[in-house]
């Protein structure tokens, strides 16, 4: 669904959009982040600024717009005052976030009658505006075959970035809160005080081999290594 080079493609997309980010106070709108060389096989991919705190990872958004584009919005405000460690968290954390949207537009262009038919009932869910349950969110959105592939895919490359993989063996242990998506995740599932569901806990348990297959399969591919968003930086030096 997404190979190594799609992931180059993407740390240097992130890398560009957190650098005119911190360099401008927003993205360039109307730009294509996605055209980065000729033979790279990505959407258009847009980008802007919303109001918030730069480190504020909760805070970025990405979407697949009809298999065609990917938009992500990121938080802009304090940029100068960040430090480098909190920006390669954001960067990690914007390219997590396009890998995930990547899977989604290459799902969309699969069956987009499939794609179409879980974005409303993910909608349908939204608008209720209840407080959800760690089953609740398994139940309304998690379940979904779309939303369990992209997110396995987003915490398998956020993960590689920092040198990590899920950990099926200790799957509620502190690397869990080395991503934003594995924050998020197992935040909602897991809340703290209270007793895990047996369910919720075999889907984790699923989620986290899915996620470790994807991760080897990425290392057993091609020789070229993923430059992650913040060991690209230090290539600049």
């Amino acid at each position: 669904m997404v190979g190594i080079k799609e992931l180059e493609w993407l740390a240097v997309v992130a890398r560009a959009i957190v650098q005119d980010v911190l360099a401008k106070g927003s993205p360039e709108l109307g730009k294509n982040y996605g055209a980065i060389e000729d033979d790279a096989a990505l959407p258009f991919i847009g980008a802007q600024s919303i109001p918030g705190q730069v480190t504020q990872t909760t805070l970025i958004k990405a979407q697949c717009l009809f298999g065609r584009a990917i938009q992500i919005k990121v938080p802009a405000d304090g940029r100068r005052t960040a430090t480098s460690g909190s920006m390669a968290v954001v960067e990690s954390t914007v390219f997590g976030a396009l890998v995930h949207e990547l899977v989604h537009v290459r799902q969309f262009n699969l069956d987009s009658s499939s794609f179409q038919a879980t974005s409303a009932r993910q909608r349908e869910s939204e608008a209720a505006g209840l407080q959800r349950t760690s089953s609740e969110w398994l139940a309304t959105y998690y379940i979904e075959p779309l939303e369990r592939e992209a997110h396995a895919y987003q915490l398998a490359a956020e993960l590689r970035c920092i040198g990590l993989t899920p950990a099926g063996n200790d799957p509620h242990g502190s690397w869990t809160k080395a991503t934003e998506v594995g924050r998020r995740i197992h935040g909602r599932l897991f809340p703290p005080g209270t007793a895990h569901d047996e369910g919720v806990e075999a889907w984790w348990r699923a989620f986290l081999a899915t996620a470790a297959e994807i991760g080897a399969d990425w290392t057993a591919g091609p020789a070229a290594a993923l430059s992650a968003p913040n060991e690209a930086r230090d290539d600049d030096a």
